[in-house]
């Protein structure tokens, strides 16, 4: 900031702390460590009420993870109203546990918030670096993931 007297720059830190309560419903750091860990191949699909059409998503991935036999992780984009997500869900049906909010600094870094819906597919316990970001219908979700190694189930 400047000071109101002179053109001298002044600096303030400011502490930011972490509501420990909204953490532990967020989708973060440790979520996302625990789930590679434990599932070792899925999709993280992040969406917005802010884009319907990334909630109409969700569902067209789920129809194609079930189809290769891959479970999928909605996380919602951390910036909407949680009234407006809320609807959304309720009108695309949307599970709470596809409600988490992406707080997952890895995830974001990545780019996973720069547009949505963003896919991130992991496989063997490896994400994949950069999201795929847009609405497909199931059939190209299924095909994007076969190119990316991701087999039908028999």
């Amino acid at each position: 900031t400047w000071g109101k007297k002179s053109c001298v720059e002044t600096q303030k830190i400011v502490q930011f702390k972490l509501n420990k309560r909204y953490m532990k419903k967020s989708f973060n750091d440790n979520s996302l460590a625990k789930l590679i860990k434990k599932e070792k191949n899925g999709i993280i699909f992040g969406w917005s009420p802010s884009m319907p059409l990334s909630a109409s998503g969700l569902n067209e991935m789920k129809k194609a993870g079930n189809e290769l036999g891959l479970k999928v992780y909605g996380v919602v984009d951390p910036n909407s109203p949680e009234d407006s997500v809320k609807y959304i869900a309720k009108k695309y049906g949307i599970s709470n546990m596809d409600q988490r909010r992406l707080e997952s600094f890895d995830l974001l870094i990545r780019g996973a918030s720069l547009h949505y819906p963003s896919v991130i597919p992991f496989k063997n316990g490896k994400l994949k670096r950069f999201p795929k970001y847009g609405y497909e219908k199931k059939i190209m979700y299924v095909k994007d993931l076969s190119r990316a190694g991701f087999k039908r189930k028999k």
